[in-house]
């Protein structure tokens, strides 16, 4: 089984963190690594959710993400299956700080592919890591 835990840290306050990031109109300006498509929202709430599309050599391979649960402006889970057909779980955490807001994602794949799978688990955490960084500065930059 592949996680990954992450961090990132905002000067604006949490309601204002969790409208950008629950608004599927604003999502592809600060999360550019995916298009997204057939979009159930906004991201707030139990039964919304997207189909994730990734692109490799001409062909495209989706994901469905669902959001499970959610206490608003505090944290959501989410369910579904990452392209490639991989199921994962994961959720978001948002914190007030008093001067800004800290958001932490959690997520846990289940890795298919014996050996392969192990080795792609090995460079998924450092690419998720560069990913969140990413689209942290471009969170940040919008809020």
């Amino acid at each position: 089984m592949g996680q990954f835990t992450g961090t990132s840290e905002f000067r604006a306050p949490r309601s204002r963190v969790w409208q950008l990031f629950t608004d599927p109109e604003q999502w592809s300006r600060w999360n550019t690594e995916w298009e997204i498509r057939d979009v159930r929202g906004p991201f707030d709430h139990a039964g919304a959710g997207y189909t994730q599309v990734l692109r490799i050599l001409g062909r495209e391979h989706l994901g469905v993400w669902r959001i499970v649960d959610c206490e608003p402006g505090v944290w959501r889970r989410v369910e579904g299956t990452l392209p490639l057909g991989i199921p994962f779980r994961g959720e978001d955490r948002f914190e007030d700080l008093g001067w800004g807001t800290r958001v932490t994602l959690q997520i846990a794949w289940i890795t298919p592919w014996g050996a392969f799978g192990r080795a792609l688990d090995a460079i998924a955490a450092p690419l998720l890591k560069h990913q969140l960084r990413q689209n942290a500065r471009r969170a940040a930059a919008l809020l």
